[in-house]
């Protein structure tokens, strides 16, 4: 299954290009040890393992957003998010970056760890609610 990235600027977050790029490089990592767990809705920088969902197995530029490509596991909260999948259809979702980091003074991010890719329902315009 494949999920839109909701854009860190659609959120409120100034973030360059090149930054996340290299976010999603570092975040490859985790991808490529089977390490990239994810939650249905909000949550913290910390996953909580009682709510996992899926398992990101890649991130691909799409023009100017990003799609992650998602395994729905065989949790009991995964097999929630994949009723309400199957209730609404893939395009009522959205995916939100998760993580830790700094902001500078103008509004600019200068860090940012990711540390988990969430899925989340989308709002009646399109975007994420969180």
């Amino acid at each position: 299954m494949e999920i839109t990235l909701s854009s860190p600027v659609e959120r409120g977050f100034k973030i360059t290009e090149e930054m996340l790029r290299g976010v999603f490089s570092e975040y490859q990592k985790q991808i490529d040890a089977h390490r990239s767990l994810g939650s249905f809705g909000g949550g913290d920088f910390i996953l909580n393992l009682a709510e996992v969902t899926h398992q990101v197995l890649s991130i691909e530029q799409d023009g100017d957003s990003y799609r992650a490509r998602v395994k729905i596991l065989d949790t009991p909260k995964g097999r929630y998010l994949k009723e309400c999948i199957n209730e609404v259809g893939p395009d009522g979702f959205c995916c939100n970056m998760v993580g830790m980091g700094k902001v500078g003074e103008d509004g600019v991010v200068t860090e940012f760890t990711l540390t988990s890719i969430n899925i989340t329902p989308k709002t009646w315009d399109g975007k994420s609610p969180l």
